[in-house]
C-alpha cells in the first residue's frame, strides 16, 4: 500500500498507514485527505484506548465498592455518600431518553461492560456505588435508590442509581421495587 508520500507499506496495517507517516512527519504531508484520515485513525485509536481505560476503572470501582461494603457498615457507607432520605418516590425509567450529561453514558456503558466482563450477578448495590464513584470524580451529582419486593421466598432487595434523571445502572428491574430509601451525592466540581 502506498501512501501520499510514496511510502510503502504493508496491505494488512490500515491504521498504520495511515498513522504513522502523519505522525512521524507531519509538515512534510502532500494529500489534505491522507491528513484527515490520519486524523479520524488517530481519534478513532483514542476513543478506542479511552473506551477501555473508562472499563478498567469501572473494574476497579467494583472492586473497591465491595470492599469498602465488606470492611465498613453500609450506615458509616450512606452517610459519607450523601444526604439518606426515606421519601419515597416511584423509580423513574428512562432507558429511552439520551443522557443530557456525555460523562453519564460514558459511565453507563463502562459499567455493562465491567459486568459483561465480570459475569457479575446480583451485586447491584456494588455497581451502584461503583457508578456513583465515577460520576462523582466527573463532578456528576447522583442519587442511589434502594428498594425491596416481595417475592416467592419473602423480601427481595435492590439497589439502582440515577443521574441527571436518567437511569445509570440497575434500572431494568427498578419497576418491580419499592423504593425504601433514597441517597442524594451532591454534585462536585470535576
Amino acid at each position: 500500500m502506498i501512501d501520499g508520500r510514496g511510502w510503502t507499506w504493508p496491505a494488512g496495517n490500515a491504521i498504520l498507514c495511515r498513522v504513522l507517516p502523519v505522525i512521524a512527519q507531519p509538515s512534510r504531508a502532500r494529500s489534505g485527505e491522507a491528513q484527515i484520515l490520519a486524523k479520524h485513525s488517530t481519534s478513532r485509536v483514542w476513543v478506542t484506548a479511552m473506551r477501555r481505560l473508562r472499563v478498567v476503572e469501572a473494574m476497579l470501582a467494583l472492586a473497591a465498592a465491595a470492599l469498602k461494603l465488606r470492611l465498613v457498615p453500609f450506615r458509616v457507607v450512606a452517610a459519607r455518600l450523601g444526604t439518606v432520605s426515606s421519601s419515597i418516590a416511584a423509580p423513574r425509567v428512562d432507558a429511552v431518553r439520551p443522557p443530557v450529561h456525555p460523562a453519564i453514558a460514558r459511565v453507563r456503558a463502562a459499567m455493562a461492560s465491567a459486568e459483561r466482563r465480570l459475569e457479575l450477578r446480583d451485586c447491584c448495590l456494588i455497581m451502584a456505588l461503583a457508578a456513583g464513584a465515577m460520576l462523582r470524580r466527573r463532578g456528576v451529582a447522583s442519587v442511589l435508590h434502594l428498594g425491596v419486593a416481595k417475592s416467592a421466598t419473602g423480601f427481595e432487595g435492590h439497589a439502582w442509581l440515577e443521574a441527571d434523571g436518567r437511569m445509570v445502572c440497575g434500572g431494568r428491574v427498578a419497576a418491580r421495587f419499592t423504593p425504601i430509601a433514597r441517597i442524594v451525592s451532591e454534585r462536585r466540581p470535576a
